[in-house]
């Protein structure tokens, strides 16, 4: 499906729930094959990756609230579908 996208999206919505090692050592390879089909160019795409953060005065308190009940809940932001233009 990544190569799928490469050739064929203009953008990719990477989840949160990815290591930066899995995301230069499967996704961006397999949305390179993709690219390299002749209608498709790196710079037809644009890859958005959301993170998870913990903000906190200090690290024993991020600590603590890495421990509570709840903690990895998280909230997405909006995600608008596009289409590419058949123009």
């Amino acid at each position: 499906m990544l190569a799928v996208a490469g050739a064929e999206c203009d953008g990719l919505y990477v989840t949160p729930f990815n290591t930066r090692d899995y995301v230069l050592s499967w996704v961006i390879p397999h949305l390179d094959k993709g690219l390299k089909r002749p209608a498709a160019s790196d710079s037809d795409i644009e890859i958005c990756c959301q993170t998870i953060i913990m903000i906190g005065e200090s690290d024993a308190e991020v600590a603590a609230a890495r421990a509570r009940p709840g903690s990895s809940s998280h909230s997405t932001s909006r995600c608008r579908p596009t289409r590419r233009s058949s123009s």
